[in-house]
């Protein structure tokens, strides 16, 4: 289910190394003889044997033997002993060989023929070489005339270099007159002109024997192909079949699955006893989730099947792969489970939190800057599963055996169950007491979420629902476990992961609501525009005018020149620090866009020094905008940003003053994404993107070279790599892999979110050589052609902006907080500092010290005028969060210790910003950068 290299390797480091250099000499010296014996017996693959390997490589198992690992997963290909498992495969070969018959026979079942292997055969066709121990074994055990071996990856004959002696194995079929073809690169695809070829040469035979040792999403088609027609010469024979693989997600099978060899044989037909626990199963479930159970009442599998086996297991078999699941289903659910149990994985979301520079007056930076301490302290501490668990979420079912196993160790209060594979949570009706485990549940008062066929991208959206309800801290205190490896799923689970941190990343902490307050109000009070509320879009004929979006990412250095050619016929609109790209060019937008509300955002557009350059153009940006930076522009168009503190406390004041505002949804969290969703939900209908890359192909080139990230030099500002890492590899828009990190990523896939909702009524293309949008049609510059674009633009988006956006309310807001009470906020506060001012002694008394915060924080929205809920939530969220992080578990001292000194870090937080907040309840932010 789950091989992984740190699964086959000492503990020990020392010991690991020490292992690794034993067997280092011995590597290098095979290597170099198996060189020699490649150049004498296979010459034409040399070149091969000069090449760096890329994806797969080998590395020591502690039990002192050679494996593979795939750098790029982590995964491995074969179990500790990869030579004592190789072995068995082979005697299981020797019983029961599935073969090809090439002569005209009819055939009654879809199951692979087998049969005892002769002693003497024609042809055996191997699929997959790995290490290679299998070709040893086959030339030591069976006079062979024809042995094909096909491998698609070259890294694996790389490998099989290190760790078999080649030069035995070409001696011995030297010795024997076999015939080694080793078709390395080949899937197998050619295999139709390969049978011609043999047949030629060996005009009497009859059968080829098929090994499987690896699975492969081609091979494993020729594989299904030459089963399905054995016994039909005329289809063997027929060349230009295309085998296109196995893509679908679902159809995803390991290197080496249960059954490898396809030789096995197995029942499909189910029990009595299996079906009877159908029934219980389904009874249970209609009962609790009537639409899963409309879902499965009549299901019929389409690519898994359970499959009763002749030891009298249960697996579930790949109907057309004919490899199983499961290597032996009761030891690796037992083994994935103690794994788990012994490391439970858990989001470290709070560790490693820095202060960042600009930030560092902040009242939470500073709070968070007296934290570190304790974060260094618990970033290296594992903990195992304890017997209670708040929050499990459990990436994938299959047949469940490892659940049953989990839940009969430890009691969990919220189970999320997620099984993409409809296939495998039919299968687990058959043979899971589901009925058991949800009638437990029910007694006990546990809940059970169940996400079955899901691609994984709705888990963030379900997640958050369920979490909204309990409070986002409890995110903290959520195990993740997965069960099995595909790459859907991992990606599922890797973008989940980095969707749940930016919940807490973009938190709203309490300085950030406090200067959203002071700036939202100063646009009030300055006549700023607002964006109206849209529930009927008025149509304009500035709405056909083909938008510009202008981002910073690296790329846009190679469009500036078709940016140019076209910027008298579109609306041009700058993303942050793209303006000093543009200026240094001598390209002037008519937009601007800012979305950060802290002064730093005065810094970066004042290196655009032309003052007159900045006061010709317009600037668009969300509530909360600085003054300072607001200043510089011509005119100032805002719109609400969706759930932010500022956003609930102006836009209801403002409707009772009969000014009905727009908030948008998906406006973070780059500048980028405010950009897209306006314009999107404005009604513009032909969008560009360019220097939109969220991503880049080198971790040195980032941001356009002209943008103000790099000095006159060229040189990078700071080293961007350290800052930010490597980056997450995604598909690119040009090009099939670019690098983001986490706050792209979910930039990204909230600007595919947005186009999707608005996919029928725009075109929006994507100029950028960076991440790969859907949504978004790939249209390199040099193709872009504009049609039909109306005359006089800027004057068509001025009558446009003068129709969508309010111009003056600020006599309706004049005093804001007119209709809040400070003393109620100051008396929320002291009682919460009350409630926390004495330290925790137990696990029982940090639980209930965690739920009381929440309770109160919710009590005070009853309170009209209580304005604790708007400044502290995002706050809260976070301390919540820390401290559910640090729940005393074990109840040790040390454990106790750390809890009450965050808590005692957060009474002074509340302490200090309540009094600074009273104090000057509208002061501007006075972050800065040096640049």
């Amino acid at each position: 289910m789950l091989k992984y290299i740190n699964n086959q390797l000492l503990q020990d480091d020392m010991q690991q190394q020490k292992l690794e250099t034993q067997l280092s000499a011995s590597i290098q010296q095979r290597l170099q003889q198996n060189i020699v014996a490649f150049k004498q017996y296979q010459p034409a693959l040399l070149p091969l044997l000069q090449v760096v390997a890329k994806q797969y490589f080998v590395f020591c198992t502690r039990a002192g033997e050679l494996n593979i690992t795939d750098c790029t997963t982590g995964r491995v290909l074969y179990g500790e002993q990869p030579q004592k498992e190789v072995i068995a495969e082979s005697q299981s070969f020797w019983l029961q060989a599935p073969y090809v018959n090439l002569n005209s026979v009819p055939i009654l079942s879809s199951k692979a023929q087998a049969e005892a292997l002769p002693v003497a055969v024609d042809t055996i066709m191997v699929f997959g070489l790995g290490l290679g121990h299998h070709i040893a074994e086959l030339l030591r055990n069976v006079r062979i005339k024809y042995l094909i071996i096909y491998e698609p990856e070259v890294d694996f004959l790389l490998c099989s270099i290190q760790a078999v002696d080649w030069a035995e194995i070409f001696e011995l079929a030297d010795s024997l007159g076999t015939l080694i073809s080793l078709q390395i690169g080949n899937n197998g695809a050619t295999v139709s002109a390969d049978l011609a070829e043999l047949q030629a040469l060996s005009t009497d035979m009859q059968k080829v024997y098929l090994y499987r040792h690896i699975c492969h999403k081609v091979s494993d088609e020729v594989f299904e192909f030459l089963l399905n027609n054995s016994g039909k010469p005329q289809q063997l024979l027929k060349q230009g079949y295309q085998f296109l693989g196995f893509e679908h997600a679902q159809d995803f099978l390991p290197q080496r699955p249960g059954n490898i060899l396809a030789n096995q044989s197995y029942s499909t037909e189910y029990t009595a006893q299996q079906r009877l626990c159908f029934e219980r199963n389904m009874q249970a479930i209609a009962k609790l989730y009537p639409d899963v159970y409309q879902n499965f009442i009549a299901y019929q599998p389409t690519r898994w099947q359970l499959i009763n086996q002749s030891d009298g297991s249960v697996n579930v078999q790949h109907i057309r792969r004919q490899a199983a699941f499961y290597l032996d289903i009761e030891y690796e659910s037992a083994e994935l489970t103690q794994q788990f149990i012994k490391q439970p994985a858990k989001d470290d979301i709070m560790v490693n939190q820095t202060v960042t520079w600009k930030f560092r007056h902040y009242v939470h930076y500073q709070a968070i800057k007296e934290l570190q301490a304790v974060f260094a302290d618990i970033e290296h501490q594992q903990q195992a599963l304890p017997s209670q668990v708040n929050s499990l979420i459990i990436f994938g079912i299959a047949l469940g055996r490892h659940l049953e196993l989990l839940l009969q160790q430890h009691e969990v209060n919220n189970l999320y169950l997620c099984e993409p594979n409809t296939d495998f949570f039919y299968a687990s009706l058959y043979v899971t007491d589901w009925a058991g485990v949800l009638e437990t549940a029910e007694k006990n008062g546990r809940r059970i979420y169940l996400n079955i066929g899901g691609t994984g991208q709705e888990y963030f959206a379900d997640f958050a629902e369920q979490f909204y309800h309990s409070g986002a801290y409890a995110i903290a205190d959520t195990y993740m476990m997965t069960s099995y490896y595909t790459p859907a799923l991992a990606q599922a689970v890797r973008m989940l992961r980095s969707q749940l941190r930016v919940i807490l990343a973009l938190g709203e902490y309490f300085d950030h609501v406090r200067y959203g307050i002071a700036h939202t109000a100063h646009s009030m009070q300055a006549n700023h525009h607002f964006l109206k509320k849209l529930a009927t879009l008025p149509v304009h004929a500035a709405q056909n005018i083909p938008v510009f979006i202008v981002g910073n990412g690296p790329s846009l250095d190679d469009c500036i020149e078709y940016i140019r050619e076209y910027r008298d016929k579109v609306m041009l609109i700058s993303c942050g620090t793209a303006l000093k790209a543009l200026y240094t060019l001598g390209i002037k937008p008519d937009i601007h866009a800012e979305i950060e509300q802290n002064r730093s955002t005065y810094d970066w557009v004042t290196q655009v020094p032309d003052r007159d350059y900045l006061k010709s153009i317009k600037l668009l940006s969300v509530n909360g905008i600085h003054p300072d930076t607001a200043a510089l522009f011509q005119d100032v168009y805002l719109v609400f940003k969706e759930g932010e503190a500022s956003t609930v406390l102006f836009q209801s004041t403002l409707k009772q003053a009969g000014f009905d505002t727009e908030a948008l949804e998906f406006a973070y969290p780059t500048v980028s994404n405010l950009v897209v969703n306006f314009v999107l939900k404005t009604g513009f209908k032909h969008i560009y993107l360019f220097g939109v890359d969220l991503g880049y192909a080198n971790v040195s080139q980032h941001h356009s070279k002209h943008s103000a990230y790099y000095k006159a030099d060229g040189k990078e500002l700071y080293n961007y790599k350290k800052v930010h890492g490597d980056g997450i590899p995604i598909p690119g828009n040009f090009q099939p892999t670019v690098y983001t990190k986490p706050e792209f990523d979910v930039s990204r896939r909230l600007i595919e979110d947005v186009i999707a909702a608005h996919q029928q009524k725009t075109d929006v293309y994507n100029c950028s050589n960076g991440a790969r949008i859907s949504g978004a049609t790939p249209l390199l510059p040099d193709n872009i052609l504009l049609r039909d674009v109306p005359d006089q633009p800027a004057k068509l988006l001025n009558d446009m902006f003068n129709v969508l956006f309010y111009q003056h309310y600020s006599s309706a807001v004049e005093n804001i907080l007119q209709h809040y009470n400070l003393e109620y906020l100051r008396i929320t506060i002291d009682q919460w500092c009350k409630l926390i001012e004495t330290p925790v002694a137990s696990l029982a008394e940090a639980r209930d010290i965690i739920s009381q915060q929440w309770l109160h924080l919710r009590s005070s929205v009853q309170q009209k005028g209580n304005l604790t809920m708007l400044l502290f939530n995002g706050s809260t969220m976070y301390f919540l969060s820390v401290l559910t992080k640090l729940l005393p578990v074990n109840g040790t001292q040390e454990q106790l210790r750390r809890f009450n000194q965050v808590l005692s870090v957060w009474h002074n937080y509340l302490e200090k910003a309540v009094e600074a907040f009273i104090a000057e309840p509208f002061k501007f932010d006075s972050s800065t950068v040096e640049i």
